[in-house]
């Protein structure tokens, strides 16, 4: 057994660390179930934050934007 880790011939080289996240004036909603409206965020790289709050209050939402597994409906953000 090789415990060497090779990359694949094709891999792709992942980006270095962001030096933040920032989140500009965010909408977002399921449908026409709003959940997020007006949302500024900024994160420096290394700074820890909790999100808080209800169900449904949108704290999952807000990290599955970041990869864009949704699209925003108004608004933006970028790293």
């Amino acid at each position: 057994m090789d415990p060497e880790i090779k990359d694949e011939p094709n891999a792709v080289q992942m980006p270095k660390a962001l030096r933040e996240i920032e989140y500009q004036d965010v909408t977002f909603g399921y449908g026409e179930d709003k959940i997020l409206n007006g949302l500024n965020l900024k994160v420096q790289h290394g700074e820890k934050i909790a999100l808080v709050g209800p169900s449904g209050s949108g704290k999952t939402t807000i990290s599955a934007l970041l990869p864009r597994f949704y699209e925003v409906d108004s608004g933006g953000y970028h790293d």
